[in-house]
């Protein structure tokens, strides 16, 4: 970040400053200030200033505080309408509630917006997850209930790794985060149609007759239709 005068970077002091000490930026104008912008054409350090002054520094942690209120928020709701609307049905909600969060953030107008999206995106990607995470357990048989813990913690990596991808070729801040949303597109399209009910849920709930069925269907599909009609004909 450097100062410069009459509007040209050709007068600007070659100095270094750290914006977490320096009192310079503690009273800047955003109009005195120009971006290295060789590698990310913006980023929302840059388009909202949050370098100049104490209020604007502080938004930024602010924004990412209220990412992990609304994830503590999230799991509390979601341990409720998994109950009442089922394991499939509350992770579809907040699964467009989070891909719609997301967009609102990329096109968020000022750092207000940007704290509530991410104050929604921590609720509904902390629901999202609780429910998936439910209903994965409920429907996988017991020996690999491991396998799912390995497999759910290796794809936050993937995640992760993806980003730096995805950074690659998306050097604007609100680009980057509308094409990463997109991903989520297939999985709520591909959950609508092929995601079945949990069986146990069903239980739960009273309605044996359509647990039954599930049930069927899954030994229908295994191919172990005689180790699942007993557990039928007992319930």
């Amino acid at each position: 970040y450097e100062f410069f005068n009459n509007g040209t970077a050709d007068s600007c002091p070659n100095e270094k400053y750290n914006i977490n000490e320096s009192p310079v930026f503690q009273n800047c104008q955003p109009d005195h200030l120009l971006y290295d912008q060789s590698v990310y054409s913006e980023t929302l350090f840059t388009e909202f200033h949050l370098g100049c002054g104490q209020n604007n520094k502080h938004l930024n942690d602010v924004a990412r505080s209220t990412y992990f209120v609304g994830y503590i928020f999230g799991v509390l709701l979601a341990g409720n309408l998994n109950y009442t609307l089922g394991r499939k049905n509350t992770g579809l909600i907040f699964a467009i509630l989070a891909w719609l969060s997301f967009v609102y953030n990329s096109m968020a107008p000022s750092m207000m917006h940007i704290v509530l999206a991410r104050l929604l995106i921590g609720a509904t990607l902390a629901a999202w997850c609780s429910s998936s995470y439910c209903y994965c357990m409920e429907m996988i048989p017991r020996q690999y209930k491991c396998w799912v813990n390995i497999f759910w913690g290796g794809l936050f990596s993937v995640g992760c790794a993806l980003n730096s991808v995805f950074a690659m070729y998306f050097r604007n801040w609100r680009d980057l985060t509308f094409y990463i949303s997109l991903l989520a597109l297939p999985l709520i399209v591909l959950s609508y149609f092929l995601q079945i009910k949990s069986w146990r849920w069903l239980l739960s709930r009273g309605e044996y007759g359509k647990a039954c069925k599930i049930l069927f269907l899954i030994g229908q599909k295994q191919k172990k239709k005689e180790k699942i009609l007993p557990q039928i004909k007992k319930t």
